[in-house]
């Protein structure tokens, strides 16, 4: 909602703080702490900013979505007024030496992004842009800039319309006239278009003359459609740690882009590539487009509580992956095509991941359970770690050690006894055609109780396993209880209302209950 705010003395005329202009990479870091943090300062190609928004103001307090409170373009960068010294100061150390970066209100509010649609050649503003802001946005940007209010009734112009110098997608219910103002004051062609069926083009992608972020959803054949209109390549992806709303959460132009501080490494890595921000940029993601569309892609059954667990901790880190199944039924693991993929391992191969960062991971079946197991707790380490969770609690030592200890009970305790008891119960009568040996059902059973006993003990005086805090030692339990709750013996833990409680706790959250949901388990036949 546009928060009321009256214009003051300082929103009509521009605001240039010399000290702010730092050119080196070193002083500007110093200067945009806190409201920016620069990745990897040492590297002066890097430009790609995150950052933290309006911090003095309550209701915005660390708010991520950058791209409601600016607006960038080539030639010129507005800054919602209001804000923190230290988030304009961000924009100004970066840009006041080659365009101007001003301060305004449109229609007395703050998210001046959503509100306002420019390039290089324009400003396009809503009717309710006063007469003061009108007039000091034309005082302030440079003189070939031409700055227009329109009378539009859909007049968040921001959430409607994408443009960058050469096109401009709008929302399909534009009126006629606007779109023949959009044509004359920006200089672009206009297309009528909708983004993975969002008919808010303005809100769901961002783009620049060099490259463009889409809505995550977008169909591989609506990203070939909009990347030849646009004559830019296109990535399907998110900002701020899974947020499809892409032009709330950064804005762009060909050179650099400012994201929200949530906005995860992976998310940061496809901005920089797509819109080519870094000298030298390699350009594989124009020559492959849909490889760009993915940051991990993970082969193997959703069945698979190893694979389970592997898109869990996906989900948890925002990251855009894909799940390639592979029948394992029909021995497809074991195909030439799936061996390739790990040709330098032996075995019977379960899946294979490739994470954005060209590092590749790969995990195999062994005749080692465990050893099977231990890798997929180092590959969900290094997901998590990549993606700045805190489910390690890496950054204290005595949380770490728990979330450790917790794994390795998992693993040696409730993982052992509950594999053996899915595996009676589901695997062999429903794949393999089997029979259930009710014998070992019963003495794996006997070994989860032991397992809950410990459990119900340390949940009575914590609410999860490594301490009050929920880990990877908890969420590396729910592929196997989404197992557990299914079986005649889920009643076993009734006798363990802590227990009952955590797991209640555990599988509600938003990463494990998307997995779970995937995990559609047949009945025996």
């Amino acid at each position: 909602p546009a928060i009321p705010h009256q214009p003051t003395a300082a929103a009509a005329t521009p605001h240039h703080s010399p000290s702010s202009r730092l050119r080196s990479p070193e002083a500007r870091a110093a200067h945009l702490s806190p409201a920016v943090d620069r990745l990897r300062l040492s590297d002066p190609r890097r430009c790609v900013f995150v950052a933290k928004g309006y911090q003095p103001w309550r209701p915005f307090e660390n708010n991520c979505e950058v791209g409601v409170f600016s607006k960038l373009t080539n030639a010129y960068c507005l800054v919602a007024i209001g804000g923190s010294e230290n988030f304009y100061s961000a924009f100004e150390a970066e840009l006041a030496d080659v365009i101007p970066v001003v301060k305004t209100s449109i229609g007395g509010t703050r998210i001046i992004g959503r509100l306002c649609v420019g390039n290089k050649n324009g400003l396009l503003l809503p009717h309710t842009t006063t007469d003061q802001e009108l007039q000091h946005l034309r005082n302030c940007l440079p003189d070939q800039v031409v700055v227009q209010r329109i009378d539009e009734r859909l007049s968040a112009l921001g959430n409607c319309i994408a443009c960058n110098d050469h096109v401009a997608l709008t929302h399909p219910d534009l009126d006629k006239e606007t779109e023949e103002l959009i044509a004359d004051v920006l200089g672009v062609e206009v297309f009528r278009q909708t983004i993975a069926g969002n008919i808010l083009v303005g809100s769901y992608c961002a783009f620049s003359n060099r490259g463009g972020l889409v809505h995550p959803h977008t169909s591989i054949e609506d990203l070939d459609e909009l990347s030849t209109l646009l004559q830019v390549p296109l990535v399907a992806g998110t900002v701020n740690r899974g947020s499809e709303v892409i032009a709330a959460g950064m804005t762009v132009n060909d050179w650099t882009a400012f994201c929200g501080s949530d906005t995860t490494a992976t998310e940061l890595s496809v901005i920089e590539s797509v819109f080519k921000l870094r000298e030298g940029q390699p350009t594989a993601i124009v020559d492959d487009m849909r490889k760009s569309l993915i940051d991990s892609y993970v082969y193997g059954p959703v069945l698979s509580t190893n694979v389970a667990r592997i898109l869990v901790c996906l989900e948890e880190v925002g990251a855009q992956y894909e799940l390639v199944p592979v029948d394992m039924v029909a021995g497809e693991h074991k195909s030439p095509a799936h061996v390739a993929r790990n040709s330098s391992l032996k075995g019977d191969l379960s899946w294979f991941s490739r994470l954005e960062t060209s590092v590749v991971f790969r995990v195999f079946l062994t005749y080692d359970k465990l050893y099977l197991y231990r890798v997929t707790c180092n590959f969900q380490v290094c997901v998590l770690r990549k993606g700045g969770s805190e489910l390690l609690r890496e950054s204290n030592l005595s949380q770490s050690a728990q979330v450790d200890v917790w794994i390795e009970v998992e693993a040696q305790t409730f993982d052992t006894a509950m594999s053996a008891i899915s595996f009676e119960c589901f695997t062999k009568p429903i794949f393999m055609g089997g029979t259930t040996n009710d014998q070992i059902v019963q003495e794996n059973v006997v070994k989860l109780i032991k397992a809950l006993e410990i459990y119900e003990a340390r949940l009575s005086n914590y609410k999860y396993l490594a301490g009050d805090f929920i880990s990877l030692a908890d969420l590396g339990h729910t592929p196997m209880l989404r197992y557990l709750l299914a079986t005649p013996h889920a009643s076993v833990l009734d006798a363990y209302p802590q227990v009952k409680a955590w797991i209640r706790d555990i599988m509600k959250r938003p990463s494990v209950k998307k997995v779970t949901e995937l995990m559609k388990i047949p009945s025996p036949k």
